[in-house]
């Protein structure tokens, strides 16, 4: 269902290796009961009695101590916590496309029809707040000047400038970072109805669902998106 579920699977089935069914190490044939799932910070499920969390640092119980121990830049770092005791951190990493930054530069250096206005673009991320400006600073820096700078609008965590011909206010990359789905869909929500703004949103998560929904365009990213978030859109990016 979710795409960072997905890779972590992945991982843990591709270490593996060949191996046949009498050979899976027990704790991957284990009985999952009373899975529930809680938007924005991770999943809870008994493995065998056990009573298992996987998500975020709140919804592990890890400290902010513990997180700037085991985080690692530019990864979004996943909590596993067992009987309520943080146990594991994993990192999964999801590297920029090489054509991010020249289409985040043409993204931003367009105008309204009427010419009167830049698009504004933002990234909306339930990451933490370093994790996600790390990222962004690594697409960004190709298109010189392009260092991050802290936003003066509290609302946003970070702005990015972009190319000197276009470094207008509204020519700004924002990121809104540690968002929950219901922050996402007020983001939103506000642009359309008190700034009077024309929506496209890209997603690919369960979290995106609500969001995709609501924006004038939704758009998800088919190939490795959710199924929910791909229901929620208008159309999905199939490559």
């Amino acid at each position: 269902r979710q795409p960072v579920a997905a890779a972590i699977v992945n991982a843990a089935t591709g270490c593996l290796g060949d191996v046949s069914d009498d050979d899976v190490p027990f704790a991957l044939r284990a009985t999952v009961a009373d899975f529930r799932t809680a938007d924005g910070r991770g999943v809870t499920g008994r493995v065998d009695g056990v009573l298992v969390h996987v998500g975020n640092a709140a919804h592990c119980d890890v400290t902010e101590e513990e997180v700037a121990e085991y985080s690692k830049d530019g990864a979004t770092t996943v909590f596993v916590a067992i009987d309520g005791s943080p146990a594991l951190a994993l990192h999964v990493a999801d590297p920029p496309r090489g054509e991010a930054a020249a289409s985040l530069a043409r993204l931003t250096a367009l105008r309204t029809f009427d010419r009167t206005r830049s698009l504004e673009v933002a990234v909306l991320t339930g990451d933490r707040r370093d994790t996600a400006a790390a990222l962004l600073a690594g697409i960004l820096k190709p298109t010189s000047p392009v260092e991050p700078i802290v936003a003066p609008n509290p609302e946003a965590d970070v702005e990015a400038g972009l190319p000197a011909d276009a470094d207008g206010p509204e020519s700004r990359v924002k990121l809104h970072a540690e968002l929950r789905p219901p922050d996402k869909l007020a983001l939103v929500r506000e642009a359309q109805v008190e700034r009077k703004r024309v929506v496209l949103f890209v997603g690919d998560g369960v979290n995106d669902a609500p969001a995709l929904a609501a924006a004038d365009v939704g758009t998800a990213m088919g190939a490795g998106g959710s199924a929910l978030a791909v229901a929620a859109a208008d159309l999905a990016i199939m490559d």
